[in-house]
């Protein structure tokens, strides 16, 4: 016996925390792949970001200064009427605006990966089956606030013993039964490590056909085995019939 689950289980959170401005599931609710379902309070981070953009143009202007004051002080020291220092140096301050460019658009760049971050996305086609957070709350970084089970895909883990999991055919189509039906499923997996207090191997069933039975039901696999015992054939005419329902042989 075994269970029944969800090939893909999320538990969907955000990387930083925040206050929650919005939650478009709940529990039951089917979503899809790349369906926004949870957003942040991002104004903080807007404001910050237009800051960084603000600096990127300060930068900028800084820069073109900087750049018209190298060609003059280029040409002055080609006729010798300022020394080669005062050259450098407006190199130099072009140089370091050049830099302070490149800062300003890497926390502009920075901040966009925050405010993506602030989303949660449905990384695949699903059911919501649990929601800790309501609009509002804060929401801490890394704690689950969606809980996302893949819909119709659902696989089957069972606990065998070694040599009935070794005898398994991945071509074969098995059955699986549960209350309800009975789903049709092939071998995909078999870890070959034997749990230490069940002492069974476990197996990885994917449902192909048949019922397709809910994430978490109890199925049961069926295998037929044969049991060596020493015995004798007799024929009918030696057989005698006895009490409660049994035969019995005179040697």
């Amino acid at each position: 016996s075994g269970l029944a689950r969800a090939r893909r289980e999320s538990a969907l959170g955000f990387e930083t925390g925040g206050r929650l401005a919005m939650i478009s599931a709940d529990v039951g609710s089917q979503v899809k792949q790349g369906q926004t379902l949870a957003v942040l309070d991002t104004r903080s981070l807007a404001a910050q970001r237009e800051a960084a953009r603000a600096g990127v143009r300060e930068a900028e202007a800084s820069l073109a200064l900087a750049e018209a004051t190298v060609e003059r002080q280029k040409i002055l020291s080609d006729k010798g009427h300022v020394s080669r220092q005062r050259y450098d140096e407006a190199v130099a301050v072009a140089d370091t605006a050049r830099a302070r460019i490149g800062a300003a658009a890497s926390q502009v760049d920075t901040l966009d990966v925050q405010i993506s971050l602030a989303r949660i996305i449905a990384p695949f086609d699903g059911v919501v089956t649990a929601r800790h957070y309501d609009e509002g709350a804060i929401a801490a970084p890394g704690m689950p606030v969606l809980v996302l089970v893949e819909a119709g895909v659902v696989e089957a883990q069972l606990g065998l013993p070694q040599d009935i999991a070794d005898s398994l055919d991945p071509e074969k189509v098995y059955a699986l039964r549960y209350d309800g039906g009975v789903a049709e499923a092939q071998l995909r997996a078999i870890t070959g490590v034997v749990d230490t207090q069940a002492r069974t191997v476990s197996v990885v069933f994917d449902i192909v056909g048949g019922d397709i039975p809910p994430a978490g039901t109890l199925i049961r696999l069926d295998v037929p085995r044969g049991l060596p015992e020493r015995g004798f054939w007799a024929p009918i005419t030696a057989l005698s019939e006895a009490q409660r329902g049994l035969w019995a042989v005179y040697v």
